[in-house]
């Protein structure tokens, strides 16, 4: 079986979940080929690493820090409700050949101290 969906203007690509225990990364590598969209020349690898941190100082972010090493850490910072904290619009998580963008939904739950990520990608035609 195949899923098709689309929102708005987007094609789902995938949903992945993943449980992350306190003080560890998720690194996550996303390849991006033909069957995504038939338009890529090549295959697109990105890098990614999921961190999370609780500051009681801070407001509820997320948001992007590009490292040396090509990777980008993708930080998220007192999402720690165990009912859940989510994206309230799509965020743009890659541009591919100046053709495509990929969008990132994400929801978040604290369950003790592990957290429950919920990672849902979208690409689009620029």
């Amino acid at each position: 079986m195949k899923e098709i969906a689309t929102l708005g203007n987007r094609t789902f690509l995938g949903t992945s979940q993943y449980l992350i225990p306190p003080n560890e990364a998720l690194k996550l590598q996303l390849l991006f080929d033909q069957n995504d969209a038939v338009s890529l020349s090549s295959p697109v690898k990105i890098s990614i690493n999921i961190k999370f941190y609780n500051d009681e100082k801070s407001n509820p972010s997320a948001g992007f820090s590009p490292q040396k090493d090509g990777t980008a850490d993708f930080v998220i910072t007192n999402w720690n409700s165990p009912l859940g904290t989510s994206l309230n619009k799509p965020f743009e998580l890659v541009t591919i050949e100046e053709t495509h963008i990929v969008d990132l939904m994400l929801y978040n739950a604290l369950i003790g101290e592990t957290n429950f990520i919920t990672l849902q990608f979208w690409i689009r035609e620029l």
